[in-house]
């Protein structure tokens, strides 16, 4: 035996295996990059389509304008409104914790409401937008001359005619309805800080119509949560000049019935008379005494009324230029190009791997039938 003979190393073929596994990979890579190749015609083509198509629909978004606007709440101190209450007597009214209302939750959620958005389309404002001329009507007409309701060609000269929610026919609601959707989905944004500010964004294609319905919506909000947050604090107010006009009275009347009892029995110096005259001159007193308290609470109660006005402080109005938001359709067309592109590479790439799976598949099923047919004569030889 030949001692330079070497027994080959247990590892060498793994090492085989490894390099056939690679070829194999890379003949796998050339063929699939050649299937790309050949369709690369079809690829580009969804290219330019995916381009193309992104490129139009963009260009097709009009510019659109933002108005923002910035507002926070006052705490009014219901001290003073207590000691008013108190002193007037009206039990049942006094609610230390009424101011925890004033909270920006209540407020995100009754801008959007029917009630605050058609109290803002059914003011009067003075508006020109397309219009040829300036037009003073409700901001809901502008919003139809302006942006054509929902492309309805049918409601292009439909306008409303007076602003009483409740007579309104079936066709003024759908229209209304349709309106406050379209509003609250798309134009109107609203975002809250934890410092207790409220941030207001009307965001649509005309400049002018944007600043001018916000602003319209923020006076009737605040108007609204004004009236009805101060709803009991009127009614003090109301009550404690009341209670004034009433007292007046009865300091006119007992001045009158002093003033004459002193002219008619100014000589008579009687016990009696003396007497009644003490009593009538402690009646007026009294009286006097009770108006000019009636008139301090009644002025007490005005300034704390002005004092919760206005609930909503406003920060930051809108201001002219409008901020815009110009489409970039150069962007969206390269975007549109590398879909294009990966839905065209994927296509190929499937097609490929389908055609393959079958091809694969179909081999198998001849090895199977010409398996069987071996079999077959085997079988009959033995019989």
């Amino acid at each position: 035996m030949d001692n330079n003979f070497q027994t080959p190393p247990p590892n060498q073929p793994v090492e085989e295996s490894e390099g056939t596994n690679l070829f194999e990979i890379l003949g796998t890579v050339k063929i699939y990059a050649f299937e790309l190749l050949k369709f690369s015609w079809l690829i580009i083509g969804l290219a330019i389509l995916g381009g193309w198509y992104m490129r139009k629909r963009k260009m097709a978004t009009p510019v659109t304008y933002t108005a923002t606007l910035s507002f926070m709440l006052n705490e009014s101190d219901q001290s003073v409104k207590s000691t008013i209450i108190g002193n007037l007597g009206l039990v049942g009214m006094s609610n230390p914790d009424a101011g925890n209302d004033l909270n920006l939750n209540k407020i995100s959620e009754l801008m959007v409401t029917r009630k605050l958005i058609g109290l803002a389309l059914f003011s009067r404002q003075k508006f020109q937008g397309r219009a040829p001329i300036e037009l003073e009507d409700y901001m809901i007409n502008h919003y139809l001359r302006e942006f054509k309701y929902l492309g309805d060609t049918s409601s292009s000269n439909f306008y409303f005619k007076h602003d009483s929610i409740p007579l309104f026919s079936r066709k003024e609601n759908s229209h209304f309805m349709g309106i406050h959707q379209q509003i609250v989905r798309w134009h109107l944004k609203k975002y809250s800080s934890n410092a207790g500010i409220m941030t207001m964004n009307y965001i649509c294609e005309s400049e002018e119509f944007s600043k001018a319905f916000l602003e319209t919506l923020f006076q009737e909000l605040n108007n609204y949560y004004f009236e009805t947050e101060t709803r009991n604090q009127q009614i003090v107010v109301k009550a404690a000049e009341e209670r004034k006009d009433s007292l007046k009275k009865e300091v006119i009347k007992a001045q009158g019935r002093y003033s004459r009892l002193i002219d008619s029995r100014s000589y008579n110096t009687s016990y009696n008379i003396t007497v009644e005259r003490e009593l009538k001159a402690t009646e007026l007193g009294n009286v006097t005494a009770s108006y000019m308290a009636a008139i301090q609470s009644a002025e007490v109660a005005k300034t704390a009324l002005a004092q919760k006005a206005p609930v909503m402080e406003l920060i930051d109005r809108p201001l002219y230029p409008l901020p815009k938001t110009v489409p970039n359709p150069f962007f969206h067309m390269v975007i549109g190009i590398l879909g294009g592109l990966f839905f065209g590479i994927v296509l190929v790439i499937g097609r490929k791997l389908v055609a393959r799976y079958l091809k694969e598949e179909r081999a198998k099923l001849k090895q199977k039938q010409a398996a069987k047919a071996e079999i077959k004569p085997e079988i009959a030889g033995t019989d």
